[in-house]
């Protein structure tokens, strides 16, 4: 009927990082506003201080996964959706303190009260 709209409105690089070191799937070729970050343990680069902050100067927003498919895909470094119900700190609370502007979980309700709670629902 002529009205044009976006099918899928939040284009985003995936980055993975293992032991391998560090690899960004581009599988479009289209300017994004965000990347979902996949990393295997706390010391990936791209869950750093430095690669977050780099992000958010250029204006790209940071997704973490949570979600937890098999205990062999390691999503988010292991806080995952699984420890934070019964360690929300060590899950959520540590997406959430690191920077992450978006927490993709299967637990939205509780996550969001345990944000609310600690005051890490919104960025300051």
């Amino acid at each position: 009927s002529g009205t044009d709209f976006l099918k899928y409105p939040f284009w985003y690089k995936i980055s993975y990082a293992s032991g391998q070191g560090y690899v960004c799937a581009d599988y479009i070729n289209a300017n994004y506003m965000g990347q979902e970050l996949i990393f295997d343990s706390d010391s990936s680069p791209i869950c750093s201080d430095a690669y977050l902050a780099l992000l958010r100067k250029d204006g790209i927003l940071s997704w973490v996964n949570t979600l937890v498919y098999n205990y062999r895909a390691i999503l988010a470094g292991g806080h995952n959706d699984d420890i934070s119900i019964t360690h929300p700190e060590a899950g959520w609370g540590w997406c959430a303190e690191k920077g992450f502007d978006f927490i993709q979980t299967d637990w939205v309700g509780m996550c969001r009260d345990y944000l609310e709670k600690r005051g890490l629902l919104y960025r300051k």
